[in-house]
């Protein structure tokens, strides 16, 4: 479900998209954001672009599970869930997203990540 933030909140989702085979910031990376709702889902901010350190801020005014679909030349879309509870003042949701450069035909990779503090450490 969702729910309005009903204090005045600089609150948002931030994006850190990162090479995933040497950690380097994405600068090229765009990103669209949109909120869960009624079944469906509604626009909140279609391609982002992120900055030169590879990341993206971007205002919510409402609590609820959004969906982030980030892409960037050369490299494999990515989707990310953020559940944004945002009960404070400032309020930022950060999550790191490691992008995986093209494959050619018959490779594999697998990335693993994480947030700060995994469910079952």
């Amino acid at each position: 479900t969702t729910s309005p933030i009903t204090t005045t909140c600089q609150c948002g989702i931030k994006i850190i998209a990162r090479n995933s085979l040497n950690n380097t910031p994405i600068a090229t990376a765009k990103g669209n954001f949109s909120l869960h709702q009624n079944g469906g889902l509604v626009p909140i901010a279609l391609d982002v672009q992120f900055g030169s350190d590879g990341t993206v801020f971007v205002p919510v005014s409402a609590n609820g599970n959004y969906s982030v679909q980030i892409q960037a030349p050369g490299f494999i879309s990515h989707d990310v869930k953020v559940n944004v509870q945002c009960t404070g003042i400032y309020c930022e949701i950060a999550k790191l997203v490691s992008l995986s450069p093209m494959l050619q035909a018959g490779e594999t990779r697998i990335i693993m990540t994480w947030d700060d503090n995994p469910a079952d450490v």
